[in-house]
């Protein structure tokens, strides 16, 4: 119910034609300020050189092309979302295509020695942590290489050649590359510091390594039990 309509139910029966008469003329007086307000911006827009139809559709395509930018914005918004959704898959693709080139490439590198078959995972672990593994992609393409530091400076090897390197400068090679397989004791005496009473799978690489150079056959018996 309109205000007019409210007004007039409160008043008496013989007062309401009179109020009529006034809510009539009311109407009539702002439908002329509406009129007078139109006619007044077509004269201030006809005295600037505006003209009204261009102007109006001016204002249709203004409200076009606001719509227009307001789905580019959203369907901007997808894509950035969608790209990083692609972006993070590819990394997680691509950490577990170098894990297995690293692990490819050394394994292959170990292929060239005699590792003792009992140790061989351990002495992969070993070595994957030693010879700081990573795969360098440039112009020619994805290669594994190993870190090698010398007088403070970095420098990328060959993983064949790294591998030599070690083998021929650790003492802990001589025990995992073997000819013949050392038979083992029931003894502990080649275990030392922290490692002394620990089951295999307790010992951390520095502890098992040093078993290794000690006692390799303790190491193959702890590896069995």
């Amino acid at each position: 119910m309109k205000f007019q309509e409210r007004l007039r139910a409160l008043m008496p029966e013989d007062k309401q034609k009179e109020a009529d008469e006034i809510f009539s003329q009311m109407d009539a007086t702002f439908s002329k300020y509406d009129e007078d307000i139109k006619t007044l911006k077509a004269t201030v827009r006809a005295r600037d050189g505006v003209d009204m139809k261009e102007f109006e559709r001016l204002e249709a395509e203004n409200a076009t092309f606001a719509q227009q930018l307001a789905e580019l914005r959203t369907a901007n918004k997808k894509a950035e979302e969608s790209s990083k959704g692609l972006t993070e898959k590819l990394t997680g693709v691509t950490a577990q295509l170098h894990t297995t080139m690293k692990e490819k490439e050394l394994r292959a590198a170990m292929s060239e020695f005699k590792f003792d078959p009992e140790t061989q995972n351990e002495a992969f672990a070993l070595l994957a942590s030693q010879l700081n593994l990573g795969v360098i992609e440039d112009g020619t393409g994805a290669r594994v290489t190993a870190k090698v530091s010398k007088d403070g400076k970095d420098s990328e090897l060959a993983v064949k050649d790294a591998l030599k390197a070690w083998v021929d400068t650790s003492p802990l090679a001589k025990r995992l590359i073997v000819v013949g397989k050392t038979s083992g004791s029931g003894s502990q005496g080649g275990m030392t510091g922290g490692a002394q009473g620990k089951k295999w799978a307790d010992m951390d690489i520095k502890e098992r390594s040093e078993l290794f150079v000690s006692d390799p056959a303790k190491a193959q018996q702890l590896m069995k039990e």
